[in-house]
Parts: structure tokens; sequence; C-alpha cells
């Protein structure tokens, strides 16, 4: 009994190191070398554990295989470096999603899959803060000077800080660690999200936050009224900024849509300071372009965008490219490389995503009115950062793409102890 009872806690213990590779190596390495260590992370589950895959595994993520079918197809011709990375750009989210799914086999992940995740988000948000204690004239810098020299802090912190914030809403009275104190573990990750001047995570706190209030479960008044005060506020910022401002927060704000709009900036300083919406748009007239067979399945895996002139990348000192593999625009990525099937592929993953949520959110059982309103938080956040910094089409977020499939399997088990009788037992109990 004793020897059973070690060898669950090893293979938790297991799962947790597993989770914390996993969800920190993004921080430490390169989207080359990550998405390597993911891939070699989902063969290593499946040989050491010898675990079946599930049906409704590949029922949840068969979009995300036509995505890579597509690809494959007309990868011929193009670079084999170009062709490998777009395979494991496309895989990494498959084996993500099957961890998070092999994390949820034992009962005793939950919760502390999510104490895991505050955990590392505090470290990641201790690090984030720590190039301003070595340089703390970054405290005053201009905002591009911060995000150069500190970096941002990654949506895992935005994640935990939301999260700490709504623990006591949904009982989570043991998500932070007891040698850490609440209010400096909420110190931290919030210092950390200001100082990080991200858009992107500003978003994220937004969709993740209204989710947990149940303002996305459903559409009525108040998903309406929430919508309008957002929309409001923006338009407020926008035209309270003056045209001469730059390098601030409220300035980066103000210039969200013109950054991201799709267009065909001629000047080069345009072209700097809105290249999300020129890289797009380069990649629409390659898309445009191509024949219609492409245009449905995609110019495959490898396939590279024309820029049209030759671009200096700042951040990468003395590289000079015209075409370029990658997008911020995960959507345009998706579209260059598989196609409108591919692209539709990604739509279908979503929807299927968010019916499951919002089917779970009308249940009466605690656990599952918070896992659903979390997935839905999930979800929603990765549907927007994909359109500005790749998404789970090129490696971005992926603590939230595997939780993705953490709690879609969670809210199958849950489902399956309800209908062997088990309904009624509360089940959002802190460990």
């Amino acid at each position: 009994m004793h020897l059973r009872q070690s060898l669950r806690t090893v293979t938790t213990s297991g799962r947790v190191l597993l989770l914390c590779v996993v969800i920190l190596a993004q921080n430490i390495l390169s989207r080359d070398l990550f998405s390597p260590l993911v891939v070699l992370s989902g063969i290593s589950v499946l040989l050491i554990t010898q675990v079946s895959f599930k049906r409704s595994y590949l029922r949840l993520v068969w979009p995300l295989l036509g995505v890579i079918m597509f690809g494959a197809l007309g990868a011929a011709g193009h670079e084999a470096r170009d062709i490998l990375r777009d395979i494991a750009f496309a895989i990494v989210p498959l084996v993500l999603i099957y961890i998070g799914y092999w994390l949820a086999g034992d009962a005793r992940m939950w919760p502390l899959i999510l104490k895991v995740m505050v955990s590392c988000g505090t470290i990641l948000a201790i690090f984030h803060l720590s190039a301003f204690a070595i340089n703390p004239e970054l405290l005053v810098a201009d905002l591009e000077d911060v995000r150069r020299e500190a970096g941002g802090s990654g949506a895992l912190v935005t994640f935990a800080l939301v999260l700490v914030l709504f623990k006591n809403r949904f009982g989570l009275v043991r998500l932070i660690p007891k040698y850490l104190p609440r209010f400096v573990t909420i110190g931290v990750l919030l210092a950390s999200f200001v100082l990080s001047y991200s858009r992107t995570e500003i978003a994220v706190a937004i969709v993740l936050a209204l989710s947990l209030l149940g303002t996305l479960s459903r559409l009525n008044l108040r998903f309406v009224l929430a919508v309008v005060v957002l929309v409001v506020g923006f338009l407020l910022i926008t035209v309270s900024v003056p045209t001469n401002e730059t390098g601030t927060l409220r300035s980066k704000l103000a210039n969200t849509v013109a950054e991201i709009a799709v267009s065909n900036y001629r000047d080069m300083s345009d072209i700097n300071a809105n290249w999300r919406g020129f890289e797009t748009y380069r990649a629409m007239q390659s898309f445009s372009t191509g024949s219609v067979v492409q245009q449905i399945l995609g110019q495959g895996f490898g396939a590279l965008v024309d820029l049209g002139f030759v671009m200096e990348f700042g951040k990468v000192v003395g590289v000079q490219l015209r075409y370029i593999p990658i997008l911020h625009n995960g959507y345009a990525y998706i579209l260059i490389k598989t196609g409108l099937l591919g692209l539709v592929c990604y739509v279908i993953f979503y929807l299927y995503v968010i019916r499951c949520a919002v089917r779970h959110s009308y249940q009466k059982n605690s656990e599952q009115e918070f896992l659903s309103r979390l997935l839905l938080g999930c979800i929603w956040s990765l549907i927007a950062v994909m359109y500005v910094v790749g998404g789970m089409a090129e490696t971005a977020e992926p603590a939230l793409v595997l939780l993705v499939g953490y709690l879609v399997r969670r809210l199958e088990l849950l489902r399956v102890a309800q209908l062997m009788g088990s309904g009624n037992k509360k089940y959002l109990v802190a460990s």
C-alpha cells in the first residue's frame, strides 16, 4: 500500500516537473529550440507512460492534424530548414494539448496545476523585474528602450495575476505557496505586468477577468455593456493622446488599430511604426497572387513571404532579409502555409473548445462552472494573441495551450463522474 502510494506521488512529481519545464522553457530558449523540446517531451510521455490516445483527444485536435496535412502537401521545393520549422510549429500545439490531457489523468494534479502555474508565473515575474533592479534607469526610460532591455513578462504572468486576484471568489485558498505572502505575490506579478508595457497582456488580462466573472459565458446585457465600456474607454484614450506624444504606453494604445491595420505603407518610418500591418499586407499579396490550389491548400510548409525589399531586423544584429518565414499575424501565417482550409481548421478547433466551455458553464457543479470559465478565458486569449504575436500557430503562450488540453479533459472526467452518480461531489477544494 505504501509502495503504491509512493509510486503515485513520484508520478505526480514527474508531471509537475514536466509542466514546469514546458512552460518555463519558452522564456529561456528560442523558438527553434523550444519546439523540439516540446515534441521530445510529448514523445517521452508516450514512451514512458504508454498512454493510448483518447478518442476525445482526437475529436478535439483533428482540425490541427488537418493543418499538418495541408502544410505537408505543398512543402516540396522549399528549404529544408524552413519546412522543419513549420512542421515543428504545427506539431507543438498537438503535443501541448496531449500533455494537458495526460496531466488531467492524475487526480492529484487538481488544483495543483494552477498552483504550479502561479509559482512559475511568479518566478518569471521576478526574473523580469531583475532587469529593473540591475538597471533602475529603465523605470524612467522610453517604452521602446524598456521593452528592448527588459523584455516582457508574458501571458503566464498575466494569467497568474488574474488567477490570484480571483482565488477567493472560487475557493482556491491554497493557490499561493505558504512561504510567499499573498501581498508579495500580487505585488511582484502586478509590477511585472505593469512594467511590461504590453498591449497584448492587457488584452489577455481583460479577457481572462471577464471570463472568470461569467461575462463571456452568455450573450446578455452585461456582455454588451462590457463591450461598450471597453470600446468607449479605448476611444477616449485615442482622442486624448497628443499627436506628438511617442514612446509611452498611452501612445502605443492609441496607435494599436493603425499598427495592426493591413496596409501598404511605403515610407520606411511608417513601415517600422506599423510593421505588423505591413507584413500582413505582404502576406495577403502573396496569397492573392497564388494559384487557386495554393489559395485553398496553401503554399506549403517552408513557404516565405516576400517583403518587396531587404529589411534589416534590429533585434537580430546584422540580419537582413527580404523573404521572411514567420509573421506576427498567426492567421496570415496559417493562410500562407495551409491556405483557406488550414484557416477553417483553426476556426473549427476554436469553435469546438468554445462550445465545450459554454456547454459546461450551465452546470450547477461549482468546479465545472470555474473550469468552463477558465477554459473560455484561455481560448479567447489564444484567439486574440494569434492576431498579433502568432499565437498557438507559432508556439506562443504554450502554458495556455497546455491548459486548454487539461481543462477539456478535466471537464470530461467530471461529466463521467456525474453520469456515474458522483455529480453532487464538491470538487473545487484546494489541496
